[in-house]
């Protein structure tokens, strides 16, 4: 993992639609989970991600935002991911996640 200067930061939230599968807290930093692999830690933190992001990224509980390109299968107990990975919804995101992706679990 690697800290990005400025340029290349702004450069990975231009493009972090195609290229982010998932974002992660990990305490005042976050993580980004790229397609290829990767993870990149920067030095903001998950709620200032989740303002930039919010046309292509959903926050399922307190430590995850996912890509919702990168969601293949939802239900009331978690999201499924185009690699297997599983991350499980917070009861109080339950609803706002089904309604914002409009699936009926």
């Amino acid at each position: 993992m690697k800290h990005l200067p400025r340029k290349q930061h702004l450069e990975l939230l231009y493009h972090a639609k195609d290229i982010v599968s998932h974002i992660e807290s990990e305490k005042n930093y976050s993580c980004f989970y790229l397609k290829n692999g990767k993870r990149i830690l920067m030095s903001y933190t998950l709620s200032t991600y989740q303002g930039a992001l919010e046309s292509s990224f959903i926050r399922i509980n307190r430590s995850v935002l996912i890509n919702k390109s990168e969601i293949v299968q939802i239900s009331k107990n978690g999201v499924l991911t185009n690699k297997g990975e599983n991350f499980i919804i917070s009861r109080r995101r339950i609803s706002e996640v089904l309604k914002h992706l409009s699936f009926n679990a």
